[in-house]
Parts: structure tokens; C-alpha cells; sequence
């Protein structure tokens, strides 16, 4: 076996070990990005830029078990550059009815909807928390923020949210 042979048989190994971790999470990326960005565009572009900066640091990803929590990372910092570079969209530009074909009841498009009314800081530790069970830990170390202001925005969001369904925002 040549070293060019060697070096396809690595890369080939490399990115199939990348694709089959992605793949165990991609549609979870998806909707976090949507959440965030509250464009469907937008999100797509975020899990694209995501997968490139992914598959470019995957060799440096020291523990592969934590692969989640770290495309996680880079997909919540690429948002919120995209967030800060771009215009703000309407809410009624979103459509969840493609992203969530198993879960379309009622209840849940109106939780949906109340979540998107949320801040960004708040909707983002409700995501992480209740969509992806994240524990508070792993939650500050993604946010990189401490447990305590973890701990005090989950709170203050699940009253938020409880306050939305009731009618009071």
C-alpha cells in the first residue's frame, strides 16, 4: 500500500466517522438553527457553515463522544454571527409544518409558537435544556456563561413561557 493510498484510506475513514455522528444529529441542528434565526434560509445556510467549520476541526476533536455538545457550539456561535450580521425576520416568514412532520398537533404549534416569542437568551436555554437534554453544566460550558445565570435564565424563561400560554404577553 502507497502512502496516497494510506492518506484516501485516513480521509475516507475521517469523513465517514464525521458523516455517520452528523447524521445522528442533523435534524436536531436544523431545528436549533431555525429556533435561533427564525428564517429557514438562514438556518440551512448555519447547518451548512457549521458542517465546513466541523468537518475542517474534526481531527481536533479530542473526545468523540462529546461530538454533539461540540458541533452544537460551533452551530450556536455561527447563529449568532449570522444573527448580528443580518436583519431580523417576521415570525409569520417561518414554517414548521416540513421541519416537524412527527409532531404537529396543536399543543405543540402553540409551545412553539410561544417559544419564539421568548428572547434569544431565554429560547436558546429552553433548546438546549428540554430539545437537545442538555443537563445545566453542559448547557454554561456551550453558552459559556456560569451555571448560576443558567440556572436564573432557564427559570426566568419557563415563567416567561408559562405567562405566554396563559395570554399574559
Amino acid at each position: 500500500m502507497t502512502s496516497n493510498d494510506t492518506l484516501i484510506l485516513e480521509s475516507t475513514s475521517y469523513y465517514g466517522e464525521f458523516i455517520e455522528m452528523y447524521e445522528s444529529c442533523s435534524k436536531k441542528l436544523y431545528i436549533t438553527a431555525l429556533m435561533i434565526l427564525k428564517n429557514p434560509s438562514d438556518a440551512e445556510d448555519a447547518v451548512q457553515d457549521t458542517v465546513i467549520l466541523a468537518i475542517k476541526a474534526f481531527n481536533s476533536l479530542r473526545n468523540k463522544d462529546s461530538f454533539h455538545s461540540w458541533i452544537l457550539k460551533i452551530l450556536i456561535n455561527r447563529c449568532n454571527r449570522m444573527k448580528f450580521l443580518r436583519f431580523r425576520f417576521n415570525l409569520s416568514q417561518i414554517t414548521f409544518d416540513s421541519v416537524w412532520e412527527d409532531d404537529i398537533s396543536d399543543d405543540s404549534i402553540v409551545i412553539r409558537n410561544a417559544l419564539l416569542k421568548l428572547d434569544y437568551k431565554y429560547r436558546i436555554v429552553i433548546i438546549l435544556r428540554f430539545f437537545h437534554d442538555f443537563k445545566i453544566s453542559q448547557i454554561a460550558e456551550v453558552l459559556k456563561l456560569s451555571e448560576g445565570t443558567v440556572k436564573s435564565q432557564l427559570h426566568r424563561a419557563l415563567n416567561q413561557l408559562k405567562d405566554i400560554l396563559k395570554g399574559g404577553m
